[in-house]
């Protein structure tokens, strides 16, 4: 999925939680550096749940995220 104006990388880190692969671009480096803190954060936690046991795993991953 493309997201040509990433502001924060909202679009981006759904496409994770979803297991999807996304590209974004976002002009403003304000908003790219947080972008960037947010899928590095959201990143990490999908490692985490991919590292559970199947059965500890929690069914919607909007509860940890």
């Amino acid at each position: 999925m493309l997201d040509p104006f990433g502001g924060v990388a909202s679009t981006l880190v759904g496409a994770i939680k979803h297991g999807r692969i996304g590209i974004g671009a976002e002009i403003n480096k304000k908003y790219y550096r947080l972008g960037e803190q947010r899928l590095e954060t959201a990143v990490t936690e999908m490692k985490a749940v991919s590292k559970m046991k199947k059965a500890d795993r929690p069914t919607s991953l909007d509860s940890i995220l």
